[in-house]
């Protein structure tokens, strides 16, 4: 366990063998939680959360068991609402989704294919 200076808390993790393995925290210095998930053989693995230093989720994240992201990793803007999300399949992005709710506009991104919606608008690109 690491501490800041203030005393509250910094990181709590777990290892084998001097190696991250098991469950991980690390906290603001405010001492809420800043990032949570697992490590396996020194990798990330599993799914992984962050928050902002107000407690909010700011991003979601999973990994495979080769420290590469895997299946969605979605971010949350400074008010806790979803705008983006990115679907990987073992480190590659296989699509994009970006939704900005001011603007009411959605970006999709697939291999090959952009998808942009804005209001009644809809533009495709190959």
């Amino acid at each position: 366990m690491d501490y800041y200076r203030n005393g509250n808390l910094e990181k709590e993790a777990e290892y084998i063998n001097n190696e991250l393995n098991g469950s991980f925290k690390s906290f603001h210095s405010n001492g809420k939680l800043y990032l949570s998930g697992t490590y396996k053989k020194g990798l990330r693995y599993g799914t992984w959360k962050e928050y902002t230093e107000d407690g909010l989720i700011s991003e979601i994240s999973n990994y495979d068991e080769k420290g590469n992201f895997d299946g969605d990793l979605k971010s949350f803007d400074e008010t806790g609402n979803h705008f983006s999300t990115i679907i990987y399949d073992k480190g590659k992005v296989k699509q994009f989704t970006y939704q900005k709710p001011t603007e009411a506009l959605l970006l999709q991104v697939k291999p090959e294919v952009v998808q942009l919606y804005s209001r009644d608008i809809i533009r495709m690109a190959v």
